[in-house]
């Protein structure tokens, strides 16, 4: 039997350069990350610890942070609020964060789904 991917859209292979911002108690903190794959509502990165340990320690539900990022081949950078999903450890010093994005601005939402129609598709929808 064949298995199936049940998704709204389909996800992208990625590498890019993201910093995510983590803000606690009014302190926004930067932290480098790697994408590893994307799609027009969520990301799949690749982190180290101290970023986990920096959304955890948000005191609200659901935990979210700020994404900034550029495609590869392209200038325009991207800026979007996400949803921490899940993460999951993958070595003693690497992890793997999913994030959905939230409140995405449909301009930005637009250029994002142009951009991705270029890259390598890996999941369809």
């Amino acid at each position: 039997m064949a298995v199936t991917e049940r998704r709204i859209s389909p996800r992208y292979l990625v590498s890019c350069a993201v910093q995510v911002a983590v803000t606690q108690d009014g302190n926004t903190s930067v932290y480098p990350a790697t994408s590893i794959n994307l799609s027009r509502s969520s990301m799949q990165l690749a982190c180290k610890p101290d970023l986990i340990s920096a959304i955890l320690r948000q005191p609200v539900l659901p935990h979210t942070c700020q994404l900034e990022f550029a495609l590869p081949g392209y200038a325009q950078q991207f800026r979007i609020n996400a949803q921490v999903l899940t993460y999951r450890r993958v070595a003693q010093d690497a992890l793997v964060l999913v994030v959905q994005f939230i409140n995405m601005e449909a301009e930005q939402e637009a250029l994002l789904v142009s951009a991705l129609d270029t890259q390598e598709k890996i999941w369809p929808a």
